[in-house]
Parts: structure tokens; C-alpha cells; sequence
């Protein structure tokens, strides 16, 4: 994911969960997350957000959805 250079933090909510992604540099970022076994009926569509965040509190969030397969 890129934003601009000013936010420190970017994080992935969904179903109650919140994951945050890994800095790789200024405005790029990375999520890599190993999910446990799921049952087949859990696999599914999601809804989900991602919030980017800067120091003043202000976000900017995208909804998506999530689809487990």
C-alpha cells in the first residue's frame, strides 16, 4: 500500500480484529499475516476497512472486502 509520507500508521479491521501493517519505508507499507485453519464455513466474504492514520488523529479509512476461499 502507498499513502504520503506524513502517515505512521496503517491498519486492516475486520470482524472485531485489528492488524496492523508493517512501515517499508516512508508512504509504503506491507502486510503479510499467516492465517490459522479455517473451518469451511467461515470461508467466505468479509467486509473490512483499512485505516490510515497520521499524529493529529485524522484518518482517511477504504472499505473492502475481504474473501477467504
Amino acid at each position: 500500500m502507498i499513502t504520503s509520507t506524513n502517515v505512521p500508521a496503517v491498519e486492516l479491521r475486520v470482524i472485531g480484529k485489528v492488524v496492523r501493517f508493517t512501515r517499508v519505508d516512508f508512504g509504503i507499507w506491507e502486510l503479510t499475516y499467516k492465517l490459522p485453519n479455517i473451518p469451511r464455513r467461515f470461508l467466505r466474504d468479509y467486509p473490512a476497512q483499512i485505516v490510515a492514520m497520521n499524529t493529529v488523529n485524522v484518518y482517511v479509512s477504504r472499505d473492502i472486502t475481504l474473501s477467504l476461499r
